[in-house]
C-alpha cells in the first residue's frame, strides 16, 4: 500500500506549482531515528520531491538525541536545522506537557551551533515564545533565522532588539 501523501503537503505542492511560489522549502517532520530520516528522503524522492538549488528540505531538531546525532542527519542531506525550542525542552526535561526551558537547550543550542557551523548549514530556530536568554544564547550559537507564528511576530522583533542589546553591552 502506497503512503497518502498528507493534505498539508498537497497546499505545498500547490503553491510551489500552481502559483508559482519558490521560496517554499520543506521542513521534515521530527524525525527519531537516522534511519527515519533516510526512508521520509526516499519517500519524497518517490513522490518526485527532491532538494535542490530551488527546494531546501530542513531536518526539525525535535529530540535529544537530534542534537547528539546531528553530524549524522546532516550527512544525509538537509539543507538546515530546524532548533524546536519545545520539543527539545520536552525531551530533555522527559515530561510531556510545555515546560520552560533550562540550562540543557544553553548546551543544545551550542552544540548544534557548532555542528551547523562545521556542516555548513543553516541553523533556525522555532518558538511559540520569545524569551530573550535564550534568543542570545542563539545569537552566539549562529542561528540565521527565527520561526514564529505570525501573530507573535511583534513580540519577538522587540525581544530580539532587547537580546542584541544586551549582547552588545556586555561584549559578547
Amino acid at each position: 500500500m502506497t503512503p497518502r501523501i498528507p493534505s498539508s503537503f498537497e497546499h505545498f505542492r500547490q503553491g510551489r506549482h500552481k502559483l508559482n511560489l519558490k521560496n517554499l522549502h520543506v521542513v521534515l517532520p521530527p524525525i527519531r531515528t537516522v534511519d527515519g530520516l533516510r526512508e521520509i528522503k526516499r519517500y519524497l524522492s518517490g513522490e518526485r520531491v527532491q532538494r535542490g538549488p530551488n527546494l531546501e528540505f530542513f531536518f526539525r531538531a525535535h529530540y535529544p538525541s537530534n542534537i547528539v546525532l546531528l553530524e549524522r542527519f546532516v550527512e544525509i542531506g538537509v539543507d538546515g536545522v530546524l532548533f524546536d525550542e519545545g520539543g527539545l525542552s520536552r525531551g530533555f526535561l522527559g515530561v510531556d506537557e510545555d515546560v520552560e526551558p533550562d540550562e540543557s537547550i544553553t548546551w543544545a543550542i551550542g552544540e548544534a551551533g557548532k555542528k551547523c557551523q562545521r556542516a555548513e548549514v543553516d541553523m533556525l530556530y522555532l518558538s511559540e515564545q520569545a524569551r530573550p536568554w535564550v534568543l542570545l544564547e542563539l545569537a552566539k550559537g549562529g542561528a540565521k533565522g527565527v520561526v514564529v507564528p505570525q501573530k507573535l511576530k511583534s513580540q519577538f522583533v522587540e525581544t530580539l532588539q532587547e537580546a542584541d542589546r544586551e549582547r552588545l553591552t556586555s561584549g559578547d
